[in-house]
């Protein structure tokens, strides 16, 4: 890659242009990473984190020994030249990388040689090497003696490895946050998009074999999915206990919501918990039926309290009307009910008439 910059002379030519295209192609590549991250896109993520991986190694090696280069002929850095060393620096192993990266670029080679590549690389260039020019070969022996150690080639492939790591670190946390922000305001088909994308959740153990198992993130998932249906159905039944219809009717529409976006591909047991509430309220309504049914059949309704029975069918109306999805419910009790009022030519038919319940 040096034949990029320098001649066979071994002077730099003027790579102004080179270098902010370099210095641009690294830090977008950064920018991305960050937003792959944000949206939770672990496929790109792995790709990503591979790409600057590489473009790490290459910084630290080839491109370390350009700048050698440029300094020992003493040309002048641009901004950008300067820009991509603090870049490097910061976000590219530094020191520690560049100390071992550039013993790989001498003889070529890639991150995971082994003695036998070392050796083999070293007597390669060995031959090659000119004898007016002893500098190449004091940095192929110095390459041979540094990578012949196991403990240094351990040591860079831990630092390659090692690096954008904490922001994969940052995954579980910022997964399990997303889930409860939009849980929060009922975007349930989002989160069904983000448990699609968990399924590539193992490509980021690839990358950092240390981060939560996927066995464990899948079980926080599971977790905050079901403490949000347990918080629901806390609130249905306060308010079903409180006869606050309208508000359990919400509750409800956001439970069942749930089920229909996430029923598929989530273990949160809402299934269990609509059948639970329905029963309870198909329970409810018969017998509030049957209630009214004894009243009304009577053999002497004429002594009926009117009273009592009117406020049976008022609660009754009441369920039927702050409960929508709930008047399909095929009570037989609340059929007869409402047949026998139909049939009575007296006040029957008046009391459904008057609250909107025929």
């Amino acid at each position: 890659s040096l034949v990029l910059f320098m001649g066979d002379s071994g002077k730099c030519c003027d790579n102004r242009m080179l270098h902010r295209r370099l210095s641009k192609f690294a830090l977008s590549w950064l920018s991305m990473l960050q937003q792959l991250l944000e949206d939770l896109d672990f496929r790109k993520v792995y790709i990503s984190v591979q790409i600057l991986r590489r473009l790490a190694v290459w910084l630290s090696g080839d491109f370390a020994r350009y700048l050698e280069m440029r300094r020992m002929i003493k040309a002048k850095d641009d901004e950008w030249l300067e820009r991509l060393d603090v870049v490097q620096r910061d976000f590219f192993g530094g020191t520690s990388l560049k100390e071992i990266a550039k013993h790989y670029s001498v003889l070529g080679l890639e991150h995971d040689a082994t003695q036998k590549d070392v050796e083999s690389a070293f007597s390669r260039l060995s031959v090659r090497s000119h004898p007016d020019k002893p500098r190449e070969m004091r940095l192929l022996n110095e390459a041979k003696t540094a990578l012949c150690n196991s403990g240094v080639r351990d040591k860079y492939n831990a630092v390659v490895q090692e690096l954008f790591s904490q922001d994969i670190y940052k995954v579980p946390k910022r997964l399990i946050d997303k889930i409860r922000g939009l849980l929060e305001h009922d975007r349930f088909q989002c989160i069904r998009g983000v448990l699609q994308q968990l399924g590539d959740y193992y490509l980021l153990i690839d990358l950092v074999p240390s981060i939560l198992s996927m066995k464990n993130m899948q079980t926080e998932v599971h977790d905050v999915l079901e403490g949000h249906v347990t918080a629901i159905r806390k609130n249905i039944c306060f308010h079903w206990d409180a006869r606050q219809f309208r508000e359990l009717h919400d509750n409800f529409t956001r439970l069942t919501s749930m089920h229909s976006s996430l029923s598929m591909i989530s273990e949160a047991h809402i299934d269990d918990c609509i059948k639970c509430i329905r029963e309870s309220v198909e329970e409810e309504i018969d017998a509030l039926a049957v209630k009214a049914m004894l009243h009304l059949t009577n053999e002497f309704h004429e002594y009926v309290d009117i009273k009592d029975f009117t406020l049976q069918l008022i609660h009754l109306g009441l369920i039927l009307h702050e409960l929508p999805r709930f008047k399909d419910i095929p009570v037989p009790n609340t059929n007869n009910l409402l047949r026998t009022c139909q049939e009575n030519p007296t006040w029957g038919v008046a009391f459904l008439f008057k609250l909107g319940m025929e």
